[in-house]
């Protein structure tokens, strides 16, 4: 994705002069789905999706802090510590003047550079090895490789790299770096950091700090990594050199960290509400409080099968985990309310919590429910929405924006109820908060009122007798020998006549 930032960044930009009219630095970053060609392994593969982070227009080190400190807060939100990952830096600049200091020739600078970021991957003997396949004395292929490992068993700092590389090394590079560290440390995050004048980072078009995120405990592959690129706009024919600095954070690696460290859980359904009908005349009213719920932005499940059978309606509210149920039944909804019921809260008698809502105050629904030590269903309080504290998270804290301006749901006109016969279906006796609904009991029986149910059987099942004619009627036939009109008409033809 870096190459694509460059181009877009030279569409801004005078073909003449190199001038950038656009308000500086730009801040970009994409969560991109990337493919790439290669053999797949752990935490690498074919195709991916990837984070990037850029800053454009900052020639300074405060670009690689800023970036420095995303990743690190990440790792944070993500309930990575810093004794798990961390995050190697160093200078190009530094590795340069470290080979210039040894007469690496020109030529070979660069896979040099390649060679040496494979350090940790295949050990000090393979690096040297290579290093003299591309024309690197002996002598000097050792002298790199005694100034960029620090003692075995230790972790490098800028001061014990100083002490080894003495005089040869970049000042200006070398107080840049320690200005990074200084500015992390303010910053809160220089556990994260760790200096290794070994890393490299393969590409080319790297010109200033580099860094990448590890795994402590040696396991797993680069994390992420990215570094400054001023000279990579150039390339794409821009008449000056334009500051970048951006990294690159794959999910692959971090989605098998994670998954080591037992942190990738499935998210629980939940859902606020759920508006369920008491039958299926009140649908029409249960869908008018569902939009109203939903205008006051309110996660809303409305119940697509009106039932009577409340212990249904509970289970339902169960299993996709809601908040609070909203009962959608004639008396309320006839006096302009809707009762909605708390699956969670209790009142101080331990009762759940239930209230009887204003059908046109629904934007307000949250108000009715009040805090412990207010009475519910009190009319809601008048506040300044910026004062309501939301929550925290990673210490950060937001409050409710003020959408006073938004106008109250206008439900629509309750449904007249004829005083006809309900609809056909079983009706059973309406509890409307009870947990648990009670089946009767079947009614035991006598022996002789089981043996008079045994013959009415036996005499509704009687076949034609042998050897009579019999025929079907096509037509709903009269009742015959006690046959109730409901059963299937055979009729004798001798009773017929």
């Amino acid at each position: 994705m870096t190459p694509s930032l460059a181009r877009l960044v030279l569409q801004k930009q005078n073909a003449n002069t190199g001038e950038i009219k656009e308000l500086l630095p730009f801040k970009w970053f994409t969560v991109a789905q990337c493919w790439r060609f290669e053999t797949c392994q752990r935490g690498r593969k074919r195709e991916h999706y990837q984070w990037n982070m850029d800053i454009v227009g900052v020639k300074g080190i405060r670009a690689e802090l800023e970036l420095l400190c995303a990743v690190a807060t990440l790792f944070r939100q993500l309930g990575v510590g810093s004794d798990i990952v961390g995050i190697k830096v160093n200078s190009r600049k530094l590795l340069s003047s470290i080979l210039v200091r040894y007469g690496v020739p020109d030529k070979s600078f660069a896979p040099a550079c390649v060679i040496i970021d494979k350090l940790d991957k295949i050990g000090e003997e393979e690096v040297k090895r290579q290093l003299l396949e591309i024309d690197v004395a002996e002598e000097a292929a050792s002298g790199i490789l005694k100034v960029l490992s620090p003692p075995e068993g230790e972790c490098d700092t800028i001061e014990k790299f100083t002490a080894r590389v003495g005089e040869y090394a970049d000042p200006a590079a070398m107080d840049e770096m320690s200005e990074l560290f200084a500015l992390a440390e303010s910053y809160g995050f220089k556990d994260y950091l760790q200096f290794d004048a070994s890393v490299v980072r393969g590409l080319a078009y790297y010109t200033g700090i580099v860094f990448e995120a590890f795994d402590r405990r040696g396991i797993l592959r680069a994390i992420c990594g990215g570094g400054r690129y001023d000279g990579l706009m150039t390339t794409y024919n821009s008449p000056v050199e334009v500051p970048c600095v951006g990294f690159g954070f794959g999910d692959c690696v971090i989605m098998d960290l994670l998954e080591e460290l037992n942190l990738v859980k499935a998210p629980a359904r939940s859902v606020e509400y759920v508006v369920y009908a008491r039958n299926n005349a009140m649908y029409l009213g249960a869908t008018a409080i569902t939009a109203g719920l939903r205008a006051a932005g309110k996660q809303v499940d409305l119940m697509l099968e009106a039932t009577s059978k409340v212990k249904k309606a509970f289970e339902y509210a169960d299993r996709i985990g809601a908040q609070r149920m909203v009962f959608v039944a004639e008396d309320e909804y006839n006096n302009g309310k809707v009762r909605i019921k708390d699956m969670f809260a209790k009142d101080q008698h331990g009762e759940a919590v239930q209230v009887d809502v204003p059908i046109d105050d629904l934007a307000n629904v949250d108000a009715y429910f009040a805090s412990p030590s207010e009475p519910a269903g009190a009319a809601p309080h008048t506040r300044a929405a910026a004062d309501c504290l939301l929550g925290s998270v990673g210490g950060l804290q937001w409050r409710e924006l003020d959408q006073s301006w938004v106008e109250a749901p206008q439900p629509m006109s309750a449904p007249k109820f004829s005083d006809g016969p309900a609809p056909a279906e079983e009706e059973e006796e309406f509890n409307m908060f009870g947990d648990e609904e009670v089946e009767e009991a079947p009614q035991k029986m006598s022996l002789a009122e089981k043996a008079a149910a045994a013959k009415a059987g036996k005499k509704k099942k009687k076949e034609a007798p042998p050897g009579k004619s019999t025929v079907v009627l096509d037509v709903k036939p009269a009742c015959f020998d006690g046959e109730t009109d409901e059963d299937s008409g055979v009729a004798d033809l001798n009773e017929v006549e």
